[in-house]
């Protein structure tokens, strides 16, 4: 069932919110066409749109799913659903000459949120205007997991934009602010009058944060009257994104030939080790309730890669045909680079023409290995158990 399916037949949605929540999404998409093509001075981005345009199906579908089987009132529901949709609206990548926005994209999505949605309710009523606030509030909060990860992309850019000049008091400070974004619920928080919770980072962090953009780091305050919506938020991302063989697909899909440098794995199966990291780091960060899901997914993942494996041995059979002569670019001792043994990457040095080969062919290995793993979820799945006990927590 599609996700317009699903919003259509959603019982706990009346007309009106169905309406709305269609022409937010649509809204949204064009906003994002339009954005992606000023971004690259006029020819748009079509790949990095459409991968960012599915993120944001995949996760208010995760959401829709929680809200059918749980016991979440109309409001509640669509109050999660509208947050889902603006929380990856504005993904802008890194490049050379741009820092990109995944440090405050959760920032760029309330502000996004706070434009678009007086649209589409009444802002003379002030219960609406509570909706919005909360709405806001809680894109802003779920931008926490998974913690080590965001922590260790916050480090990397403060040394960069430190520089090579760096002292021990710059390292310092790098040091308590990556440890307070990756222990998100213990760290020292700033509670506003509203229980809008931040990080409460010193007067040098701050400083030190303000070079790549941070003004401040939101996380989810227990005693908030959102707090519930913030955490079905995280929950579903989470599970969606870290719990789910799609997810781990996703993430296999940026590592390894031709990615960033620190994604340079050896083997597709150190893309997996680094996909179970993000899982377990994720783990931090879920309910208990989520948790419970969490536990599930990872055998249904487990259970897919050994799936996987079994297909890649006929796969690579298939390609070698009947056997006469190997077209894939093999070792000398039958060894295939990225599958079974370590890829040699341009940044060890200069590749060999058979190197070179087998660079291109791991790119081949990756491909199939995700579209395989992907074939092993045909939607997001929370179990109705998970949602049902998420419901009575809140």
């Amino acid at each position: 069932m599609s996700l317009y399916d699903k919003l259509m037949s959603c019982s706990q949605l009346g007309v009106v919110e169905r309406e709305r929540m269609l022409k937010v999404l649509t809204e949204v998409r064009n906003a994002g066409k339009l954005l992606a093509a000023e971004a690259s001075g006029g020819t748009p981005d079509n790949a990095g749109q459409d991968k960012n345009w599915q993120r944001i199906l995949i996760r208010v579908e995760g959401a829709l799913d929680i809200a059918l089987k749980s016991y979440f009132g109309r409001e509640d529901i669509e109050n999660m659903l509208l947050a889902c949709i603006f929380a990856d609206s504005l993904r802008l990548p890194r490049s050379e000459d741009k820092p990109g926005n995944f440090l405050i994209h959760n920032v760029d999505g309330a502000d996004a949120a706070a434009t678009v949605l007086p649209r589409y309710f009444d802002t003379s009523a002030a219960s609406d205007l509570k909706r919005m606030e909360t709405i806001t509030q809680v894109i802003l909060e779920h931008h926490i997991g998974p913690p080590m990860f965001v922590a260790s992309i916050v480090r990397f850019q403060l040394e960069e934009a430190v520089g090579p000049e760096i002292d021990d008091g710059q390292k310092g400070l790098i040091n308590s602010i990556s440890d307070k974004i990756a222990h998100p619920m213990s760290c020292p928080r700033l509670t506003d009058d509203s229980g809008a919770s931040r990080i409460d980072f010193n007067p040098q962090e701050c400083e030190l944060l303000a070079r790549i953009g941070v003004d401040a780091w939101y996380v989810p305050n227990p005693e908030s009257s959102w707090y519930k919506l913030s955490q079905a938020v995280i929950d579903s991302d989470m599970l969606i994104s870290y719990a789910s063989p799609g997810g781990w697909a996703r993430m296999v899909s940026v590592r390894g030939p031709g990615m960033a440098p620190w994604f340079e794995d050896d083997t597709i199966f150190d893309s997996f080790a680094a996909a179970r990291a993000a899982y377990d780091d994720a783990w931090a960060v879920l309910s208990s309730a989520a948790r419970l899901q969490a536990k599930s997914g990872l055998k249904q993942i487990l259970n897919a890669i050994n799936r996987v494996k079994a297909e890649m041995k006929d796969w690579f059979n298939q390609v070698d045909g009947d056997g006469s002569s190997s077209p894939i670019p093999r070792n000398a001792d039958g060894t295939i680079p990225f599958w079974n043994v370590a890829l040699r990457y341009p940044s060890d040095g200069e590749l060999g023409a058979l190197e070179q080969s087998q660079f291109e062919f791991a790119k081949k290995v990756r491909e199939q290995v995700v579209t395989r793993l992907k074939a092993k979820q045909d939607e997001p799945s929370i179990s109705q158990e998970f949602a049902r006990t998420l419901a009575k927590e809140s």
